[in-house]
């Protein structure tokens, strides 16, 4: 279970062990954590957790053991020896991305998506609905109006003509992936929005916004980013301040803050979209 993305450099101790197949290019890799170093804020190891998948819980399990992930590309020749496999992971525990994590004691819970400590209180986790379709109408009529939407409009007709292929639809968010979340949160009402078009190393673009809803009328919410398709939202810590958490690469959850710019945690594997 992965505990945070945050992980200095004096946080592990001993030689890294690769845990991958010695001739895959996507390296894993175990490091041992350094104890006369690490904060005991994080020392979660043998505390009981709930699993989570999405609003449900789905069972409680006792975390095992801590320790630290690395994983990152090499495109090195499969290591032929130990002196060589312990080069390679030194050096993706240098450059590729850290993770702390904690074994689960069975593979009971593989699907959960998320866990919270059993001694915390239960988060409220608002439900998601499905708009009417005469609202979903005037969000995406909002959207088409934006200069991101046209500008992918524009990129798209561009995309196909220096390819000389016809295009799969005429409008690019007519051949797009879009998806229309509602919800109620401290009695106001809104609409999330999101149109998502094309493939990686290629054409792509996305469009989303997310609105309050006031009778007939859409109203922007400003400085609102996003991480990726929807999930769920959940009040982590009670404090009023709704949480996103997003669907991200390689089933990775991406969360963000519902207001402002300040990032919870911002889970981006080294390795890119293609």
């Amino acid at each position: 279970m992965l505990l945070s993305t945050d992980v200095p450099d004096d946080w592990f101790r001993g030689h890294p062990l690769l845990l991958s197949k010695p001739d895959e290019q996507e390296r894993v890799v175990f490091s041992q954590i350094d104890k006369t170093r690490f904060p005991r804020s994080h020392d979660l190891g043998g505390r009981t957790v709930k699993l989570y998948r999405g609003r449900e819980v789905v069972g409680e399990a006792k975390l095992g053991p801590m320790w630290i992930a690395s994983l990152g590309i090499d495109f090195s020749d499969t290591p032929e020896d130990e002196e060589a496999e312990r080069v390679i992971a030194q050096n993706v525990l240098q450059t590729g991305t850290r993770w702390l994590v904690a074994d689960l004691p069975t593979e009971e819970f593989k699907n959960a998506h998320w866990a919270r400590l059993s001694d915390l209180r239960a988060p409220v986790m608002p439900e998601m609905q499905t708009p009417d379709p005469d609202l979903v109408e005037r969000a995406h009529a909002s959207l088409a109006k934006m200069d991101t939407f046209l500008s992918a409009q524009s990129d798209y007709d561009s995309y196909y003509a220096s390819m000389n292929t016809p295009k799969p639809k005429p409008g690019w968010d007519e051949a797009a992936n879009s998806s229309y979340d509602a919800f109620t949160w401290r009695g106001e009402r809104y609409l999330l929005a999101r149109i998502e078009g094309g493939e990686a190393c290629s054409f792509h673009a996305t469009v989303e916004r997310l609105f309050k809803v006031r009778g007939t009328t859409l109203v922007e919410v400003p400085d609102f980013e996003s991480g990726g398709t929807l999930n769920m939202l959940i009040d982590v810590e009670g404090d009023g301040r709704l949480e996103v958490v997003y669907d991200g690469m390689f089933d990775v959850n991406l969360w963000s803050f519902f207001e402002g710019k300040e990032a919870l945690s911002d889970l981006t594997p080294a390795i890119c979209r293609c």
